[in-house]
């Protein structure tokens, strides 16, 4: 059985689980990167556990694979360095806004990159359209 890395934050009944990694190193960036971005109380955490993957298909819930990418003040887009994809149980897709520009997560229910990032490039266009007010 492969072993899966949980990204968690929280405790007791705050305790959250954020996603997964099939691999601890890039978990551990992944988090290590969070907590530097996310100023808030939340401190990402990795945990060690046994085959989540089959647990999730027993269960019913659909895995999403959550594609991020980086958008620069020239609207030029780029791959979010540290980590590929994070498989959750949930997501919804969003652009959070930085100083030197905007990262945008999109969540769908396979590894497809291209298709993710066309998705992003929509609601970039779409994000920019609505701030300029068309």
């Amino acid at each position: 059985m492969d072993k899966i890395y949980l990204i968690v934050s929280g405790e007791y009944s705050d305790y959250w689980v954020h996603g997964f990694f099939t691999d601890k190193t890039k978990a551990e960036k992944y988090c290590a990167l969070k907590n530097s971005l996310d100023k808030c109380y939340d401190i990402y955490s990795v945990e060690e556990c046994g085959d989540l993957q089959k647990g999730f298909i027993e269960s019913g819930i659909e895995v999403k694979y959550e594609h991020t990418f980086y958008v620069d003040q020239h609207g030029i887009f780029r791959d979010w360095p540290w980590f590929d994809i994070v498989i959750r149980s949930k997501g919804t897709n969003r652009i959070k806004r930085r100083d030197d520009g905007y990262i945008i997560y999109v969540y769908l229910s396979e590894a497809n990159r291209d298709k993710a990032l066309k998705i992003a490039q929509d609601m970039y266009t779409k994000f920019k359209a609505e701030q300029s007010g068309i």
